[in-house]
């Protein structure tokens, strides 16, 4: 039910998005929602396991979701999680390597 009312909503911000550039009144893009990610899709998704990923949460290093579906039920907007992952991607990147033992 919950889906089909997102469904719906959806389906009114495109409208009034079309309504709003025919009548030439600047308007913001409408925001889409992409996919959600219960917490059993987490672990696979970012190669950690659901301890290390509330651990994370508990520190304020990961994204902490959004209340879906009700109040025990938390859910992961995917672009949140892919920015998340790009940040730590940027981050070991910028990290000077090791240099080797005994290397000159």
């Amino acid at each position: 039910m919950k889906m089909q009312s997102l469904y719906v909503q959806q389906q009114e911000i495109d409208h009034q998005a079309e309504t709003n550039q025919r009548t030439s009144v600047e308007v913001h893009a409408p925001i889409r929602m992409g996919n959600m990610l219960r917490m059993k899709h987490l672990p696979p998704k970012v190669g950690m396991c659901r301890t290390d990923i509330y651990n994370l949460i508990a520190q304020g290093l990961f994204p902490p979701g959004i209340i879906w579906c009700g109040q025990r039920r938390r859910a992961w907007p995917e672009s949140d999680i892919d920015q998340w992952l790009l940040e730590q991607i940027n981050k070991s990147r910028s990290v000077p390597t090791r240099q080797r033992r005994g290397a000159k």
